[in-house]
Order: C-alpha cells, then structure tokens, then sequence
C-alpha cells in the first residue's frame, strides 16, 4: 500500500524502511514517508537532491532534505542552510545502516536517529554506488527561524535553497578530485557572503565551555587529561561532547567540517537553543565506529571546537573563503592543545590577521606554514597589534644591532643571515597586508 502511495517498487520502499530504521517511521507519518519514498526513488546524477518546506507548529519552518548520501553532507547541508539565515533549532538527521557488499566493495552509511531525541548524524561516512536503493540516501530534517535579513518570501527562500543544494550535491556526483573540493569551495564562498553582509563586525567572543562523558558517566573536561569509563560499559560505546556556549550561526557547518576531515564521526547529536545559548551534544567514535577514549585525541576535539568557534565568524574577510578555510585546518592539525595555545587564539586581533593571511596568496601562506605553528601564530598576534609599543615593526636603527645578536648566536653564519632575512620580509608582508 505504501509503495503504490509512493509510486516507488515494493523492493524499492521495503529496502528503505529496512536501512534506515524502525525510529525514523517512528518519526514520520506513513503520508511523509511515501513523500520521501517518492522523491528519493527518483533521485539521479541530475536530481541527486530534493528539498521540502513546510511551516511548523512553533511558527518557525521546517526543511526536509532527501538526497543521496556522501562524505561531509551533514556540514555542506548546514552551511547552505545557515548561508540563507536559517537559525536550526532543532533537527532530525536519517540514513541508511551500514550494509557490507563483498562483491562491489562499497559500505553503506550507518542508521541515525532524531536529533532532538538523540538523532544520529553522518559527517565522513563513505558513498556507494549502485542501482536502486542500494545507494546510501539520507533524510534530514531542521526546524528553525529564519533571519530578518533575509527579507524573502519563503517560497523564494525555498527556491533559493533547491538550487543551491541541487548544484552542491550534483557537484558531489562528479566524484574524483574536483567534485568535492568544488562542492565545498561553493558553500565556504555561499557562507563567507552570509558572514560579510550580516556579520561586518564580527560578535566578541564568548565563552565555551566543553566537557566529555563516556556512556553516562561523570564529565570531565578533556584538558585535565582524564577520561571518565563507566564500569562495565562496553568499549564501542560513544563519547559524549558537552558544547555549552553563546548561539553560533555557523558552528553546526565549520565543527562538523572538521570532524569529518579528521575521520570523526558524530553518531548521535542533540541541538538546544535557548535564550541564545546552546547546549549542544555530540556522541562520537572513530573511523572503527568505537568511542574515543584516548586523551590526546580528545584534548585536540576541544581545541577544534574553540577554534572554530573562534574562526568562523571571520571568513568573510578572507579574500579566498574556500582557501581560508582549508589552511587554517591544516594550521589546526599542527597546533598542540596545550594551556598556551589557548591562550594565543584569544589575543585580540589574532583570528582576523590570520583570516586575512590564510586567504591570501599561495606566496605567503608557504612562508606561513614553513615556520613552526605557534611561532607563527605568536608572531602574527604581535602584528595585528594596533598600539605601536606592541607593534612587531621595528625602528630601523634596531635592525643591525638585531643581526648582530643572530649572527653571534649562531654557529652557521650563512644559514643565520638567511634566516634573519627570511623573518624580516615575512613580518613586511603581513605588515603590508594588514595594512599597518
């Protein structure tokens, strides 16, 4: 009866409800799950993507977004989303169990639940490919208010969205080296635009407050190096993350981007916002589907989440939002979570001098990376500075009587001349860059 509602097979619809969970047509009306049958059985490499908006009960809308599944959907679909001022409140994320194929060799995506009641999120899971419902398809949905700056009708907001997520997702399709990266560079630029028009002044930043828990047990905050196990609980069992802090608009899209690049999946998730705080929850396990118990790798989670709570409002003053954002994780990987460390990324001035940097030239970004990453960081703290007492320039006179203390210290004069060159033309460049 279903499937003929649906205008989908049989085989077609009992594949679905069977991969992707009792809980979702728990969650659904059986009118919404012959909806969603319906657009995801015609689902192809031109319609990789369907989109649907309905208004809510709390006077807010929902969006529901059927597609097929791929590597960093959970944070290409936010960052389109929150590109178009949409303030997710809540949400619910499903997709299909993983499913082994010895013959083709593909795995297929894990089942997920309601976000609001511990739904789970895809953020690096792998394609497949293949006919039918074998594909790895997901159904997501977010319920949230739109801004005041967007001042569209939400028919037109709708249209805007389709598009852009159709574009994105047929992107995805192509596959290889250029899909991806293409997909990716469309939303970092789609929410660099967002960021520059309604945030020319990015908001101070405030406190975030984060703190691990392994299967109910006591939280601990992972800088104390500690990880609490609760007795007997089983070793997959995922790790919690506790995000306390003000409402972040582009934090769903920047952390879970992260995630998925370091091979960190967020299993189940739940988003509360109120009174502009969020209390947000992840529950994450490695790329083994096992929770994660080591410290280090934990300590570098919650060193992620305060960098981009940090960065992320600053996108829009890099010239390359696309090459901004690749650089500062691959500076992100390199920095240690140390107590020192975290004081640097709060230095005022740090995260836009190093927003302005990382979309800059390639020229500049190589002598950047080249030196140690807290040098670096240290060093262009000291730049974006605007009192002179703190300026990082230096009164010409000072410049030979600083050569000579190199050259003394040094047992390769060469090496130390060259060095001493180096530095100094870097600290030009950003200077001249920043405009100082």
């Amino acid at each position: 009866m279903l499937a003929a509602g649906a205008g989908a097979s049989a085989a077609f619809v009992a594949e679905h409800l069977e991969r992707i969970g009792a809980r979702y047509a728990a969650a659904f009306s059986a009118a919404e799950v012959a909806a969603h049958v319906r657009s995801l059985s015609t689902l192809g490499a031109e319609h990789p993507v369907a989109t649907e908006v309905t208004a809510a009960a709390s006077g807010e809308i929902a969006v529901t977004v059927l597609a097929f599944d791929a590597p960093g959907a959970l944070s290409l679909v936010a960052g389109v989303l929150a590109a178009n001022g949409l303030a997710i409140r809540e949400g619910l994320a499903f997709s299909y169990q993983q499913q082994e194929d010895a013959d083709a060799q593909v795995l297929g995506v894990r089942r997920h639940r309601r976000i609001s009641r511990w739904g789970r999120v895809r953020t690096a899971l792998s394609r497949e490919r293949g006919a039918g419902a074998a594909r790895g398809r997901l159904v997501d949905r977010f319920v949230g208010a739109l801004s005041r700056e967007a001042e569209v009708s939400v028919r037109e907001w709708h249209r805007t969205v389709q598009a852009q997520l159709s574009e994105v997702f047929r992107r995805l399709e192509q596959g290889g080296a250029a899909g991806p990266p293409a997909a990716r560079r469309m939303v970092s630029e789609l929410v660099a635009d967002r960021v520059r028009r309604e945030f020319p002044s990015p908001p101070p930043p405030a406190p975030v407050e984060v703190r691990f828990e392994t299967d109910g047990a006591a939280t601990v905050a992972p800088s104390e190096r500690a990880v609490v196990d609760s007795a007997g609980s089983p070793a997959t069992a995922p790790t919690l993350l506790h995000v306390h802090s003000a409402d972040g608009l582009l934090f769903l899209y920047t952390f879970t981007a992260a995630l998925a690049l370091r091979g960190i999946f967020v299993e189940r998730m739940d988003l509360q916002t109120v009174r502009g705080q969020v209390r947000d929850t992840f529950a994450l396990t490695d790329r083994s589907h096992q929770g994660i118990r080591d410290p280090d790798l934990l300590a570098r989670i919650e060193f992620a989440v305060l960098l981009t709570k940090r960065f992320g409002y600053f996108v829009g003053v890099a010239a390359d939002p696309y090459a901004a954002s690749l650089r500062f994780e691959q500076l992100a990987e390199q920095l240690e979570p140390t107590p020192q460390n975290q004081n640097l990324i709060e230095q005022p001035g740090l995260m836009h001098a190093l927003a302005v940097v990382l979309g800059s030239s390639d020229y500049l970004w190589e002598d950047f990376i080249r030196q140690d990453a807290r040098h670096a960081l240290s060093l262009l703290a000291v730049v974006a500075r605007s009192d002179e007492s703190q300026s990082a320039a230096k009164p010409d006179d000072s410049v030979q009587q600083r050569l000579r203390i190199a050259l003394d210290n040094a047992d390769d004069g060469v090496a130390a001349l060259n060095e001493f060159k180096d530095h100094e033309i870097f600290v030009i460049d950003l200077e001249h860059l920043l405009g100082l």
